[in-house]
């Protein structure tokens, strides 16, 4: 039997669609994974937009060896808490391209012609 906290981790280690690189958990888009007493899953997201296209399709599949269902329910930010979630975002990035400290180089190349 898997726990909810197993289920959550699950659910947080999923790679966003939208955000490649990065996991549902790692940007905070997970609020809540409870287990009903049927043995299927609520997933609740909040999510910057209202839809992700492969985002059930891939939680269902994650989910589907280790319960007998999922119903996930997605809440869609608000105009402040997108703003302030991708304020949060570009701060914890790191500096910019070209900004002290940023590990990429630019590199210019000349054909000499």
């Amino acid at each position: 039997m898997v726990s909810t906290e197993q289920l959550h981790q699950l659910v947080a280690s999923l790679e966003t669609p939208l955000f490649v690189g990065h996991t549902l958990g790692g940007l905070g888009l997970v609020k809540a994974v409870d287990k009903t007493m049927t043995g299927k899953v609520k997933v609740d997201l909040l999510l910057p937009v209202p839809h992700l296209p492969g985002l059930d399709e891939s939680l269902e599949e994650v989910l589907e060896p280790l319960v007998r269902g999922a119903d996930i329910d997605v809440e869609v930010m608000d105009e402040e808490t997108a703003a302030d979630w991708m304020t949060h975002l570009e701060e914890s990035a790191g500096p910019g391209i070209g900004e002290r400290g940023s590990a990429t180089r630019v590199i210019a190349i000349s054909s000499g012609k």
